[in-house]
Formats: C-alpha cells, structure tokens, sequence
C-alpha cells in the first residue's frame, strides 16, 4: 500500500434518553459482534461453497457468501448505465408522491438520456428481490419484510436493488447539478465503485456533533452490479436484524428516527450513513492489495502534515477516516474505488435547481460538485450540518 492507513473503531453516539442508550449499546454490540465473523476471511476467499459453514441462515459470513456465489461479481466491464430512484409510489403525479421532488425526479432523467432511468416503488423493488433472491439467499428477502419501519426497508431496499441491477442510486430529494458524463472520476471506464464523503469534522469535540467520524452519502453512489461491498453490507444488515430481531421490533422507530445528531443522522440506525460507512471501511480493510492510484499532491501533503482528530484507530486495520480527512479532489484507489471530497455529493447549501453547470464550466473545487441531497421528504437525513466548504 503507498500510504499508511488505519482503520475506524466503532465511535460512541450520544443518546439523549435511557431507552436510546439501551437500544444503541445492543445495536452496537450487535455491530461489532458481526465485524468478528467477516475479519477472520478475505473476499477472494469466498468465491466457491463450503459446506463446512455453520447452518445458521443469518450467519453473516454465510450470508455474504452466498451473495457473491449466487451473483457473480464481473470486474471486466463497466458500471450499468442505469439511473435508480425508490418511493413508496413510482408516479410522480400521485399525491403522495413529494410536489417538491417532481421537478428533481425530471431532472435525473432530462439530463442523462444515455442512462436508463428507474423511479420504482417498494412494493416493486420488493418482488424484484423476491423473485431474484427468494430462491437463493432467501434471508434478504424475509430481512426486507420483517423492517418494523418503512424508513428501515426503504433505506436497506436502495442497497439491494443497487446490488442487482448496479448503476447509480439517487435519493429522490437529491439535486443532479451535473449531468453524469460529466462526474469525471465516477464517468471513467475502469471505476466500479463511487462514494462521496459527507462529512468530515477535524475537531476534538466531533463527537458532540456526529455518530462517526467521518460518514459516507446513502443517499448518492454508484456502484457495479453485484459489487462486494454492498453483498457484505447487505449481509451486515441481515445479521444484525436477525440477532437483534426482539429489540428491533419492540424499538419506537418513529421516535428513534427522529433523534437526530447535527449530520441529520439518527442517533440509532441499522440501516442508515453509519453502518454504509462502517462497512465501507471494513470492505476496504478486506482488499489485501489495496493502494491508492491516484490522489492529488496538495492532498497527499496536507495529509502528511495535518493535526489529524477523531477515534484511536485499532492495529487490526490499516484503512480509516485518516487516510480520506480533508480531501480537495477525489482519490482513486485500485480495484476501481472512487471516494469523492465532501463537495462531490453534499455540495454547496447556495446551489438552486437554475444554477446546474449542465455545460460543465466550474473550475478547481467546484467542479467536483456533482450533486447533493436538499432534505425535503420526512425519510430524508435533517441535514443541520456545517458549511460542506
């Protein structure tokens, strides 16, 4: 690896009730508990059946080795071009679909017409994996039913249909500045894998504000079909509802989901930001040849010398929050992994649906800035966040 990287524990959250509290600490351990099956192996270690694996459906590495058998991963040929977008209801002149999500909707299809636009509805995504998964890792289907939240299916539900069909997911309350074409890095033929960072705090006190040092967009990626990452946050979500099942389905979700830190993440979550960046960092961890392709040289240097804050990093892992914190431009690892500065999917608060830069004309940082969520349905992330610059 050309840089050194450490890996990010798994940070406190601060709760605001007893009952939070509970719920967090057995949600955590659940966490944790799950990361002791999928550290002892590597991906390319699970390419083939081994009937030696416990009988346990919800074993997490058994899980997330049938995914990656039953749905071959091919790294030789581009991302899908396919546009995904999910809500209850896939009409947009239904009521209850979001007045102020119309024009934004339009706006994904109007300004990619060499991708295949999808906006579907759960109900339809539901028997997509049922008809795809039923049969083979049928415990992502019964995970899907047995979310005693919309919220909860609907925020796992964007992760399995990305798995498979690939391609880029777009919350529907996200703003599409730029056509894609012209998302440099994601737009390359060889990249297989984009995620953009949300944020990134470099203060002692990050912790009064945030669930995790440094968290990941779930509401903007781009991903190749059957990717490893996601079979193993898939596998990562079904262990932890199915050995959290009784705590799941006795939580007040409609409480919990409306505690929020000042990123708009719920305090408590299993499907949300903090575990589609926990995994990312340990799916990283699992890459034994990983290293960085390409990263810029004002970046690289800051790196060197920033006064770096946040968690102890665990000798186990050689990936974190370090080695991303404060990045300008876009880093480009192997195997195909982009991860884009906060800007590129969570930029300027300032930006309205009449300023996109369809012609591709901003320079220097600001033409990183490809899109971001505006927080305008009640499943979106409250985004009381800090100047994303």
């Amino acid at each position: 690896m050309h840089i050194n990287i450490n890996m990010l524990v798994v940070p406190k959250v601060l709760p605001r009730s007893r009952k939070t509290l509970f719920v967090f600490i057995l949600l955590t351990l659940a966490t944790i508990s799950g990361y002791a099956f999928v550290r002892s192996y590597h991906i390319k270690d699970v390419a083939s059946r081994d009937d030696s694996l416990p009988a346990n459906t919800y074993n997490i590495r058994r899980t997330e080795k049938r995914l990656l058998t039953e749905f071959a991963y091919d790294d030789s040929s581009v991302i899908e071009g396919n546009i995904w977008q999910l809500w209850p209801v896939s009409n947009i002149s239904d009521p209850e679909f979001p007045e102020s999500c119309r024009q934004l909707v339009r706006r994904w299809e109007e300004a990619n017409p060499d991708y295949k636009y999808h906006l579907i509805s759960i109900d339809t995504a539901m028997k997509m994996i049922k008809d795809e998964f039923g049969g083979k890792v049928p415990e992502v289907v019964e995970i899907a039913r047995s979310m005693p939240d919309a919220r909860l299916r609907y925020e796992y539900l964007k992760y399995v249909l990305t798995f498979l069909q690939g391609g880029v997911y777009a919350d529907i309350d996200t703003l599409d500045v730029k056509p894609i074409s012209h998302w440099t890095i994601p737009s390359e033929n060889n990249t297989r894998l984009t995620i953009g960072i949300v944020s990134d705090y470099n203060h002692d006190n990050w912790e009064d504000f945030f669930n995790r040092r440094m968290i990941f967009s779930n509401s903007l990626f781009v991903a190749k079909k059957h990717h490893p990452f996601l079979a193993k946050l898939i596998a990562h979500i079904c262990y932890v509802a199915s050995t959290q099942k009784q705590l799941i389905q006795n939580t007040n979700w409609t409480a919990v989901l409306t505690d929020y830190d000042v990123n708009g993440d719920p305090t408590i979550q299993f499907t949300g930001p903090s575990i589609f960046s926990d995994t990312f960092f340990d799916y990283l961890n699992g890459v034994e040849d990983l290293e960085v392709k390409a990263i810029d040289k004002f970046d690289k240097e800051q790196l060197s010398n920033m006064d770096i804050k946040g968690p102890d990093i665990s000798s186990q892992n050689i990936v974190s929050y370090r080695n991303f914190t404060g990045l300008s431009r876009p880093v480009k690892l192997n195997h195909g992994i982009v991860i884009l500065p906060q800007v590129g999917f969570n930029g300027f608060e300032n930006y309205h649906d009449d300023e996109y830069d369809d012609n591709d004309v901003s320079v220097g940082y600001d033409s990183f800035f490809y899109a971001r969520p505006l927080s305008l349905t009640g499943w979106s992330h409250r985004k009381l966040r800090f100047d994303s610059s």
